[in-house]
């Protein structure tokens, strides 16, 4: 929402501490309930654990967390018939590229290298 009313590029930076507390103060109680919906809807679907993932928001984007996040997506849809993905040893430099598209010219223009950059001109991706 802060990046939309401010026209900065999504996920590019975070909402000043002030504008997220007065967005948190404002909208806490109807997000709550509207989440609450969201999940118990998914949850109920299935009576199998093993056919749902729950992954957060935080988590994925997490620079730590975020490849293995998006390793155990992969292990998970890979278990459907006619889905196949990569090797897990390729996770953490597909989730770099991909939280990192909007800045990937950039790194590479300036060659700021780092292990991400390294990676994904070692893998073609």
């Amino acid at each position: 929402v802060y990046e939309s009313e401010n026209k900065l590029p999504e996920h590019f930076i975070r909402a000043p501490s002030d504008a997220w507390l007065e967005w948190r103060d404002k909208n806490f109680a109807t997000e709550i309930s509207s989440w609450a919906i969201h999940i118990r809807s998914w949850m109920y679907r299935s009576e199998n654990k093993s056919d749902r993932l729950v992954i957060s928001f935080e988590r994925l984007a997490d620079e730590n967390l975020g490849p293995l996040e998006v390793t155990r997506l992969a292990e998970f849809l890979g278990r459907e018939d006619g889905v196949s993905t990569r090797q897990p040893e390729d996770m953490p430099c597909i989730w770099w590229k991909v939280v990192n598209f909007k800045n990937l010219a950039m790194l590479l223009q300036n060659q700021q290298w780092n292990w991400g950059t390294r990676r994904l001109r070692q893998r073609n991706l």
